[in-house]
Formats: C-alpha cells, structure tokens, sequence
C-alpha cells in the first residue's frame, strides 16, 4: 500500500488542536469535489481516535481538545473515512 507519510516538526508542548490545525493549514489531506471528506484523527496508524477532521468543518472536533501533543505520542494518522457524516463519526467515538 503506498502511504503518503510526512514528517511535520512540533513543538513537543502544542497544544493537540493547535497541531491537527497546522497540519490542515498544509494542505496535506486530499479534498473531495464534493466538499463532505471526513477524516478520523488517530495517535498513530493504528492508535487510539482523536477526534474527527471533515472537509465540510472549519476546525477539526477533537475528543480531549485542552490534550497536548506530547500526550498522545509522536505520530498522527489521519483515517480517511470516505464521504461519511462527520457529526455521525464523532457521536460513535464519544459512545
């Protein structure tokens, strides 16, 4: 499977929001011409979820928003979730 990793320098005490946010700001996820990609944001390719990043969203809704990077580990992975409803996605995470 070709992955598509890149290595983003952080300050190891970011704040997780402030983080996920940087890495939107690169233009790193690919968007739909739909507008309705949704992403679930996990602390490594098979880690513990985040929260959830979707196209359709201003800022990514995250499960622990006040956590800092350093807590969850030194990689994120981004899950790509298709055109599924974001708001759906994070109610199941929350449960």
């Amino acid at each position: 499977m070709d992955t598509h990793d890149q290595v983003i320098d952080v300050d190891g005490g970011a704040p997780l929001h402030d983080v996920v946010v940087g890495v939107l700001g690169r233009n790193y996820l690919a968007m739909t011409a739909g507008g309705e990609a949704t992403w679930v944001v996990r602390a490594g390719r098979q880690g513990e979820a985040l929260g959830v990043v979707a196209q359709r969203w201003t800022a990514p809704r995250l499960l622990s928003p006040e956590a800092g990077i350093a807590t969850v580990g030194h990689e994120l992975h981004f899950d790509y979730q298709a055109q599924n409803d974001p708001q759906a996605m994070l109610a199941g995470l929350r449960a």
